[in-house]
């Protein structure tokens, strides 16, 4: 279960997940020097400075973690069929909160996007659920 995002830090998103009864957090960096993506056990939200991001995304639960088999691309897809993508290109690094569809609903980076081609999904790894 994704339990909505927030920044507290300069190019990063964290996302807390619920698994179980235990809580982890994704942690996503758009730093173009080292973009990068970390599921981290433990993480204080700071009390200021802390902004929610994503305000459509709410809780939702995890269909599916694929990670694209041709490029640094990781989607998080939800029972509804919406997604959550990060994308790990160096000064294009991005989270993307998508609809059914495919359009974009929201991004972090408020620039205008340009999509990559799309990555390939059928070669994906799929993460595999954790009880």
């Amino acid at each position: 279960m994704l339990t909505g995002a927030f920044t507290q830090e300069k190019n990063e998103v964290v996302v807390p997940l619920r698994i179980g009864e235990e809580e982890r957090y994704l942690q996503f960096s758009a730093d173009p020097t080292f973009p990068r993506l970390l599921l981290r056990e433990e993480l204080a939200r700071a009390r200021k400075n802390s902004v929610d991001l994503f305000p459509a995304l709410g809780e939702r639960t995890i269909a599916a973690v694929r990670i694209a088999s041709d490029d640094r691309v990781l989607r998080v897809t939800f029972t509804d069929g919406s997604a959550l993508l990060c994308i790990l290109f160096s000064t294009k690094a991005n989270a993307l909160l998508l609809g059914r569809d495919g359009s974009v609903l929201d991004s972090f980076k408020k620039r205008t996007f340009v999509p990559p081609p799309p990555p390939s999904w059928e070669n994906a790894i799929t993460v595999p659920r954790s009880e």
